[in-house]
């Protein structure tokens, strides 16, 4: 199915929503129903259900009768998609045209309006439950990386290896600041280009740190390769 005859479907039943129709209140005043038993007979039928309508009445039986006629031929795990639901269903073969009208036989306007409504609160619902769906997988992937990266960084953490080889406090006239040379060996097995560490100055015997230094950034040119030591 070509998507201008999608478009022309869409612009139906647009026309059918934009009457906004409420159940069968619209439609109870005849008993004419669908002949579906044939083309010629479902044409003649449909015809004498309008002919009585107004302008307004026609547009929202319009929009109803395509709602669940194209319902009977959508696909279960399409229903979700509307119009899209049908891009691959042969429209002109006469098995479709069939069930399209078996499922209108025997309804009345009113029936039909019903039947809609039905069927779109039943659809609105499967959509919502599918995109609470989409969005629990998305949420478990993103949580998923997360834990991985954590647990990669974890891993490379401990076969990154510091050794401070010098301590010395540069002072300026605004302040002093501890300053330590360190060695870093790379043995994780991957390439890297710098690091994020906390630092602590401690001497033996005390609880607290004289100095210390949290999530401080370290890069270096041309990376840290595996195995390599670099100051």
């Amino acid at each position: 199915m070509n998507l201008t005859k999608v478009m022309k479907l869409a612009a139906l039943a647009a026309a059918g929503l934009l009457a906004n129709v409420a159940g069968a209140s619209l439609f109870d005043f005849g008993e004419p129903t669908v002949d579906g038993s044939t083309e010629q007979a479902y044409e003649a039928s449909l015809k004498e259900i309008g002919e009585d309508m107004t302008e307004e009445e026609l547009k929202a039986f319009g929009g109803a009768l395509m709602v669940v006629t194209l319902d009977s031929v959508t696909p279960d795990d399409k229903k979700h998609l509307g119009l899209f639901g049908i891009m691959n269903v042969d429209m002109d073969s006469p098995v479709t045209k069939s069930l399209m009208r078996k499922s209108v036989d025997g309804l009345t306007a009113a029936e039909i309006a019903a039947k809609a409504d039905s069927i779109r609160a039943v659809n609105e619902e499967a959509k919502k439950a599918r995109k609470a769906e989409e969005e629990e997988k998305a949420a478990a992937e993103k949580k998923m990386a997360a834990e991985a990266h954590a647990e990669y960084e974890r891993r490379l953490g401990q076969n990154v290896l510091f050794r401070a080889s010098n301590f010395r406090i540069a002072k300026n006239e605004w302040r002093s600041q501890a300053q330590v040379d360190v060695q870093v060996s790379n043995q994780s097995g991957t390439p890297i280009a710098g690091l994020t560490f906390s630092a602590q100055m401690r001497t033996p015997g005390r609880a607290i740190p004289w100095h210390r230094e949290d999530s401080q950034q370290a890069w270096f040119d041309g990376g840290i390769e595996n195995d390599e030591v670099r100051e």
